[in-house]
């Protein structure tokens, strides 16, 4: 909580629930997060890590994950990856990042891809997580590497300043990345 409080900005809750449950399906709501017992088994820091990013993209900043799921999904799986501890764990994290990279590129060369900006409706159910996980991860990880992790970093905070508890969309994020870079891309 504090490594993303210091990204992002300060965790707003007294407190964090993590109720574990037989479903598989894992939920974050302001201030609980529902985990799947599978889960927790087979990966704990992995997915309390990754329960924990979703705190600020689906719980703090609120986007409409139906119609923009990238702007959820990218940047979850994005911070959940940065804040993996530079440890062992840091050659399985360029594994899955080649993994990843990997089958991103089988599914354009296959051409089952879809754009980042498409709404989770319209997703294959191959892409959800491929697209507005993965494809936009990097982009992300792209974006950081343009501008530098601090540049980012400063992005994200006049971000959540700005769009704590609201609605933002993908053009607010544009507008704050444009206006804190000085880049017009």
């Amino acid at each position: 909580i504090r490594a993303l409080s210091r990204l992002l900005t300060e965790y707003p809750y007294a407190s964090l629930n993590i109720i574990e449950t037989t479903r598989s399906q894992e939920q974050s709501f302001s201030g609980m997060i529902q985990l799947d017992a599978t889960a927790l088994k087979s990966n704990p820091d992995g997915a309390l890590r990754k329960a924990l990013v979703a705190q600020w993209f689906q719980a703090i900043c609120l986007s409409d994950e139906r119609q923009h799921p990238w702007l959820s999904k990218g940047f979850t799986q994005y911070y959940t990856r940065r804040l993996n501890p530079i440890s062992s764990e840091k050659q399985s994290t360029r594994t899955a990042l080649k993994d990843d990279r990997l089958w991103l590129s089988v599914a354009e060369k296959e051409r089952t891809t879809q754009p980042i900006s498409t709404a989770s409706p319209a997703l294959s159910q191959e892409n959800y997580l491929l697209i507005a996980g993965t494809k936009a991860s990097l982009w992300i990880k792209s974006l950081e590497d343009t501008l530098g992790e601090k540049k980012l970093d400063q992005i994200m905070h006049v971000y959540f300043d700005q769009w704590k508890f609201g609605h933002p969309y993908p053009e607010d994020f544009q507008r704050i990345a444009e206006k804190v870079s000085e880049k017009n891309e």
